[in-house]
């Protein structure tokens, strides 16, 4: 796929239809519903950390199984779209759950709604990303692939954050805005499903006769260029997820912004995002995806530090930190989604065995043991130090400290550590030319 034009482009807009709902899906399950199940449920902090947490893990384990199952699927609809299919409705159902509790629910429920919404969430992005590495062979048509596969997702963010921004602007009950959200799954997950299995391509050519077991999983695991990459998707993954599970209590409790105000910062960062995927595989290809990535690390890493300097009541440097924030995201995001296809080229040329599936379960289950431990350290980390959410900016200083240390510090020390995991990234645009030649020999 050397140009993006005539039926490319409608391939390409199916698969970014797929990403929106999941996009849309994501982020309030980091940023919203667990103050939702706070505040309106009447659930404990630390209980729901702790739910959040061991539900993660079990949804990482079952990550490695559907990679796993998908990678030795051959059907006459291909490999991916039966999981595609399959994974849609449990979607619905888990959302339809997950958004719409009602207060005394318990944290079985929550773990319930959360176990089937992760399941049809993994079931559907995990086949998504199959048929976008199959879409380009090449070191930078991948990038071109999956800077669409961003800018889906980051639409999706970004109507996530209108919806929020729109309700806390008209003094709607913040209940309204994850309701709305709710219904934005449930309605566009079906629509984007089937936009893709009419688009995508998803021809089965590579063997699906093959012995999988824990000696593979070793193997991946142990290569330099999975080892790095699953190392910085798992740092940045804790970075962003503890960025995201406190952004909303230290920009109202210590920044003193509405929640309008709040929302707009965070609306913006996903539009530069928007703006940027061009500039990104751009960029991938001037630098090499490696370096690019690099770039990004740093970039996330002086975010969050910006945003905690910034002074409070004000937004214009909250949104400086927001536009270089929104560009490190999209590289981070992207990138290594892209580098995961190259890898599988490196691995079928070396072993004969096509491991699309399991590289990218692995890569999205370390990318959610991040999310996961940073959900619970987050809130049982402030509930340690006494925060209460309901005193908002009236929490004692060193609650309020411990806060700022949680959301400015601890990012800003991942994300620098996953940027040296990437010097001496062995996988070039070179050394992939030389596997794509060897593959067509």
């Amino acid at each position: 796929m050397k140009g993006l034009v005539g039926r490319d482009r409608l391939t390409l807009a199916a698969l970014a239809s797929v990403a929106v709902p999941m996009a849309t899906l994501t982020l309030p399950i980091t940023t919203f519903i667990p103050e939702h199940y706070a505040r309106v449920v009447g659930l404990d902090l630390a209980v729901i950390g702790a739910t959040f947490m061991f539900v993660r893990l079990f949804d990482i384990a079952i990550d490695q199984v559907l990679g796993l199952m998908m990678d030795r699927t051959a059907t006459r609809w291909g490999r991916f779209k039966p999981w595609l299919a399959g994974g849609t409705p449990l979607v619905m159902i888990g959302a339809g759950m997950l958004f719409f509790p009602k207060p005394g629910y318990s944290a079985t429920y929550l773990a319930v709604a959360l176990i089937i919404t992760y399941i049809g969430y993994s079931l559907v992005i995990l086949s998504q990303l199959g048929l976008a590495a199959g879409l380009s062979n090449e070191y930078e048509g991948r990038s071109r692939v999956f800077s669409w596969w961003q800018a889906g997702t980051t639409a999706g963010l970004v109507l996530a954050m209108t919806t929020a921004s729109f309700a806390g602007g008209k003094g709607i009950d913040a209940s309204f805005a994850v309701h709305s959200m709710g219904i934005i799954v449930i309605v566009l997950t079906p629509i984007g499903t089937a936009l893709a299995l009419r688009f995508i391509p998803d021809g089965t050519t590579r063997s699906t006769n093959q012995k999988i077991g824990g000696q593979l999983y070793l193997q991946l695991i142990c290569r330099s260029a999975t080892a790095r990459l699953l190392g910085l998707e798992l740092l940045l993954g804790l970075a962003v997820g503890i960025a995201s599970a406190s952004a909303i209590l230290f920009c109202l409790a210590v920044k003193h912004l509405s929640v309008s105000q709040y929302s707009f910062t965070v609306l913006w960062y996903f539009i530069v995002a928007i703006v940027s995927a061009p500039l990104c595989a751009a960029l991938a290809r001037r630098m090499q995806k490696h370096r690019a990535l690099m770039a990004a690390a740093v970039g996330y890493a002086m975010f969050p530090v910006i945003q905690a300097n910034s002074p409070p009541g004000t937004i214009t440097m909250m949104l400086v930190a927001s536009t270089l924030g929104g560009f490190a995201f999209t590289a981070a995001s992207m990138l290594p989604r892209a580098m995961v296809a190259d890898i599988s080229d490196e691995v079928l040329l070396e072993t004969g065995i096509d491991s699309t599936g399991i590289l990218y379960a692995l890569l999205t289950g370390v990318y959610k043991v991040g999310q996961a431990v940073a959900i619970g350290v987050v809130f049982t980390s402030l509930d340690l130090i006494g925060y209460d959410v309901s005193a908002g900016r009236e929490n004692a200083q060193s609650a309020l400290m411990g806060l700022t240390i949680v959301y400015g510090v601890v990012p800003a020390a991942l994300a620098s550590i996953s940027m040296v995991l990437m010097i001496g990234y062995p996988l070039t645009a070179a050394r992939h030319a030389h596997i794509r030649e060897a593959l067509r020999r």
